[in-house]
């Protein structure tokens, strides 16, 4: 930025070319204007009822004055001469006043078109709510400002070692910020359900009594009646042994499994938390 220097001795030359340098020094100023960028409400400008106040207004690269009053539909730039006397006589046009305010006609500009400038400070806030979290793939040690380590301290959450899951109120387990569970490993065990089993044994031996031989059922084994003989003839047979059912009570199975990993393969990073400060 130029700068001038005015109080020295000797008689200071205040001539029309050294106003000339003041106002050029004072017009880069509106460069900064293109930070909010074309069409933007520097300050001011409020609604109150059906009327808007004075404030700042930034238009194609000039910052204005914005006079305030009913409001309408669109505005313009307008300008007002400011004439001196000068000491030939002559009126001329010293300063012009250009401002903004509500008006029709040529050049008008949507009211509409306008938006308010937000302060970088809200932004930031806007940007990083206080409390969020991110994830650090940097030096512990290097950790930007405003951001905290998330390792229980300083009323930040102790995520250190820690999957995340997400908040869900229909799930017990998952129903409230900052409920912790879960096991880096995990034995299997448990209890197999009561049962019971009737089993059926047939008889082993069966035979008929009758012809000098007897006869027997296929599949079965053939025992002696323990009669006397007949004659020469074998023993005759007959039915031995009956059907046995062999019946169970209820009983449990508990078995206790080997402990195995229970994570998925995972990549270390820090989290962090936005603070503000």
């Amino acid at each position: 930025m130029n700068t001038t220097h005015q109080v020295q001795t000797g008689g200071y030359p205040l001539k029309g070319e050294r106003l000339a340098e003041l106002e050029t020094a004072y017009s880069i100023f509106n460069s900064l204007g293109d930070l909010a960028g074309n069409k933007a409400i520097i300050k001011g400008c409020e609604v109150v009822g059906s009327t808007t106040t004075d404030g700042f207004v930034y238009i194609n690269g000039e910052l204005f004055e914005f006079r305030g009053g009913q409001t309408q539909t669109s505005v313009r730039i307008l300008e007002e001469n400011i004439d001196k006397a000068f000491q030939n006589g002559d009126i001329k046009t010293v300063y012009k006043i250009r401002y903004v305010t509500f008006a029709s006609g040529t050049g008008s500009i949507p009211w509409s078109e306008f938006t308010r400038l937000t302060s970088i400070i809200e932004m930031q806030k806007r940007l990083l709510p206080i409390g969020i979290i991110s994830m650090w793939s940097g030096a512990i040690g290097s950790i930007p400002t405003g951001w905290q380590l998330c390792d229980g301290t300083n009323g930040t959450p102790n995520l250190k070692g820690r999957f995340i899951v997400g908040y869900d109120p229909d799930t017990v387990a998952y129903d409230a910020i900052g409920k912790v569970g879960g096991s880096n490993f995990v034995t299997p065990s448990g209890t197999l359900d009561q049962k019971s089993v009737n089993v059926t044994v047939p008889r082993d031996g069966w035979g008929t009594t009758g012809g000098p031989f007897g006869s027997a059922t296929s599949g079965r084994l053939v025992v002696g009646s323990g009669q006397n003989e007949n004659g020469e003839a074998l023993e005759s047979l007959r039915a031995a042994g009956g059907n046995k059912t062999i019946v169970s009570t209820n009983h449990n199975h508990a078995f206790t499994g080997s402990q195995h990993e229970n994570r998925p393969p995972y990549y270390t990073l820090a989290y962090i938390i936005y603070t503000g400060n």
